[in-house]
């Protein structure tokens, strides 16, 4: 025995790594070629929502039913 799948289905496994290997390739440049400057402006939008998350949290902890 040569292995635990049969033939065609050791072909669709092959397939199907390859195919979202391929698929992530596009995606390498931009994670790699972002400046700083990039990096530097999401981290100011993520924390102005966290800021407004938590104005949200703290006007919803003083109301009362």
């Amino acid at each position: 025995m040569t292995g635990c799948l049969p033939g065609w289905q050791r072909t669709h496994v092959n397939v199907s790594l390859v195919y979202k290997i391929v698929r992530k390739f596009p995606s390498i440049p931009q994670v790699l070629l972002r400046s700083e400057a990039t990096e530097d402006a999401e981290l100011l939008a993520l924390r102005h929502e966290n800021t407004a998350l938590r104005r949200q949290i703290s006007g919803w902890a003083g109301m009362s039913c």
